[in-house]
């Protein structure tokens, strides 16, 4: 039978024995930093020596959450749009960005799930008058959650009010 079973990481000097002549099939690994590590399994017994998976496989350790960015409109700033806002923002990470959400007074109003990181992006939303705290949250594919914090926004708009008369007519 098996007598030992070790996991190389192989992009690094960590490795570990998970089975010492045993029915264990558990693992615990500790990684001191970020990344990417390619590990596989190598399996060892008295009769048939050693061998390995034939595939390696890949682990990312992200325990960093994306930076996010509010860029426009400005904190304190005022809008008389008729037709909404377009919010502007920023999200970096080392890793591919899973989704941003826009929170208009603490509440989740929107998500975009196609974010392209490194740019500014927008999400449009149409505010009613007054004031509101607007700010974007971004999850990483790690799941790592940032929230901004929250810029001010005042919406001043007067409603259109048409003079003509309508009626319908019927056909």
């Amino acid at each position: 039978g098996v007598q030992t079973c070790a996991l190389p990481i192989l992009n690094s000097s960590n490795s570990s024995v998970i089975i010492n002549g045993s029915n264990n099939n558990q693992m615990n690994q500790t990684f001191g930093a970020d990344g990417q590590y390619i590990w596989n399994v190598e399996c060892c017994d008295t009769s048939n020596g050693c061998a390995n998976d034939f595939n390696n496989r890949t682990l990312t350790v992200d325990t960093v959450e994306p930076a996010t960015t509010l860029v426009f409109p400005q904190n304190d700033s005022n809008s008389s749009s008729l037709y909404g806002v377009d919010f502007y923002y920023n999200v970096t990470d080392l890793h591919n960005i899973t989704n941003c959400s826009l929170l208009i007074d603490n509440e989740v109003v929107l998500t975009d799930t196609s974010i392209t990181k490194d740019i500014n992006q927008s999400m449009s939303y149409p505010v009613p008058n007054g004031y509101h705290d607007w700010a974007v949250q971004c999850y990483d594919q790690a799941g790592n959650l940032n929230v901004t914090g929250n810029y001010t926004i005042n919406i001043t708009f007067s409603p259109q009010t048409y003079s003509a008369r309508w009626y319908e007519t019927s056909t």
